[in-house]
């Protein structure tokens, strides 16, 4: 029993969960039950004194009890009246309540926002969230995968795109809220730009020949920009596999240009090979996967030279050469032999013994590629000859 000596008394203490049911308040259950109203009234009857609710951190407090009155201090909670069992010390009248899961008196609510989003600009943006009540309040992120777990804290920044959920959860309740949050970021506007300075649509070279490969960065970072090769065309040369996959090198940009030089594109004799290179940021980011794309045709040209023996006086002998490749390139032949002789004819005729040299050429777009082969036109006596056919071959350029 209570008895007040003074005109008003100052009643006050907290509405707490007695989790454990055990009838005393102990370390871990908290305070915190909020939103309750706490009833003062004349000791052993129903006439109500005055009431009040208790805030956001469980506590309730009021001086609106009158002079020399005797009370008891009662709260309803979940269909369940408690009283206080201790009024000895009157800024103490603690209330003990049995809690579940369910017990949140006022629902907590809680907000999260982000200070914008991420952009070439902004690599890392503040992310808060926001409780009621925020006292006891527990936090519990969940977030996108490669991105640091901040741990228990209201506030962290965010550097990687995706969903940030928390769950706040109060220790003394149960009580939990949840929200979320989506962090974008623009792709396209964090991109480092590529390009070629001299684009062109084709590198044709020989056989053994090096090809300078240039790019232009804007504005010139402090990046590395790498060359690798392909038999044919991909679509992200990233991540690609396979296919011939080969490393050509990387340099890093002065001024926001970077090149590199190789001649490794082996050759394929009598034919036209194709390659694709393909200049990328040696270290890219998910978001940038900027490339310039070459194609490289090495040429390889391959004829054979036919003569053979007749007999003499010759008057008519064919000389004949096969060259290829023939599709895709500007071919033609050039022969030369004895007494001034040329013809830029494939099978000429002629009427003298000798070796006979013919040039094959191929060209493709400003390059031309040769290879030289001999025939030789022997001259035997009438009635003797056997047939034979010679050649020797010389490769060029």
């Amino acid at each position: 029993m209570v008895h007040f000596q003074a005109l008003a008394a100052s009643v006050g203490g907290y509405v707490y969960c007695d989790k454990n049911q055990n009838g005393s308040y102990d370390i871990g259950e908290g305070l915190q039950v909020p939103g309750l109203e706490v009833k003062f009234f004349r000791k052993n009857s129903d006439e109500l004194i005055t009431s009040t609710t208790t805030d956001h951190t469980g506590k309730y407090i009021t001086e609106s009890v009158p002079d020399n009155t005797d009370i008891d201090v009662k709260v309803v909670y979940q269909n369940a009246t408690y009283l206080a069992t201790d009024l000895s010390s009157l800024s103490a009248a603690h209330i003990k309540v049995i809690c579940t899961s369910t017990s949140c008196g006022e629902a907590p609510v809680v907000s999260v926002n982000k200070e914008g989003d991420l952009s070439c600009d902004q690599n890392a943006i503040k992310i808060t969230a926001s409780a009621t009540p925020s006292e006891g309040a527990n936090y519990d992120w969940v977030i996108p995968n490669g991105a640091d777990d901040p741990g228990d804290t209201d506030s962290f920044f965010a550097s990687i795109a995706g969903v940030y959920t928390v769950t706040v959860k109060y220790s003394l309740n149960d009580c939990i809220a949840s929200n979320s949050v989506t962090v974008t970021r623009d792709e396209t506007e964090c991109c480092l730009t590529i390009s070629d300075p001299a684009p062109t649509d084709l590198k044709a070279i020989c056989e053994g020949e090096s090809v300078n490969f240039s790019v232009k960065t804007d504005p010139p970072p402090p990046v590395e920009i790498g060359w690798v090769r392909f038999d044919s065309e991909v679509d992200d040369p990233y991540t690609a596999e396979g296919n011939g996959k080969t490393y050509l090198g990387s340099a890093k940009p002065s001024g926001g240009f970077a090149s590199v030089a190789s001649n490794d594109f082996p050759a394929v004799a009598g034919s036209v090979k194709t390659y694709y290179v393909y200049a990328c940021f040696k270290y890219a980011s998910p978001y940038c996967k900027g490339f310039v794309k070459y194609q490289v045709d090495v040429l390889k040209p391959k004829v054979r030279a036919m003569g053979g023996s007749f007999s003499c006086p010759i008057t008519s002998a064919q000389l004949t050469a096969t060259g290829t490749p023939e599709a895709g390139v500007v071919s033609s032949y050039a022969w030369t032999g004895p007494a001034g002789f040329t013809s830029d004819s494939q099978n000429p005729l002629v009427t003298a013994a000798g070796d006979y040299e013919v040039t094959y050429s191929v060209t493709k777009g400003e390059k031309t590629c040769t290879v030289s082969d001999t025939a030789i036109i022997d001259c035997c006596p009438v009635g003797i000859c056997v047939p034979l056919v010679i050649h020797r071959t010389r490769s060029g350029k």
